[in-house]
């Protein structure tokens, strides 16, 4: 029974983590800025606007990948990954116009805390 539970746990760990995985490959990245030092992942925050920053920033790189609602959190992941490789502090979401529900581009630019 422990090997059954633990068999299936890791299989849903291998799901999870290969979604985001996918959607990596698949970013497009266009640097505006110069690169910073690789951050680890997960330490790159997520804004949902621009206004939501409070402190000052330089814009480093542009990203695009194409999705719908249903994978929105799969591609922030994506974004931010990227982001930590070129060393960014933050990224900042622009969902598709008409919104994420109709699926589209989503871009991102990848920033860095002045």
């Amino acid at each position: 029974m422990k090997k059954m539970i633990f068999s299936v746990l890791a299989v849903l760990t291998l799901m999870v983590g290969c979604e985001s995985t996918s959607y990596y490959s698949r970013v497009k990245v266009e640097m505006v800025g110069s690169p910073a030092a690789k951050k680890p992942y997960g330490t790159v925050e997520f804004f949902q606007s621009k206004e939501k920053v409070t402190a000052s920033y330089d814009v480093i790189a542009r990203m695009s990948v194409e999705g719908g609602a249903s994978t929105e959190s799969a591609l922030i992941k994506a974004f931010q990954d990227q982001a930590a490789d070129i060393g960014a502090d933050g990224v900042i979401l622009y969902r598709p116009d008409g919104g994420s529900s109709s699926g589209g581009v989503y871009r991102d630019e990848a920033i860095h805390f002045k």
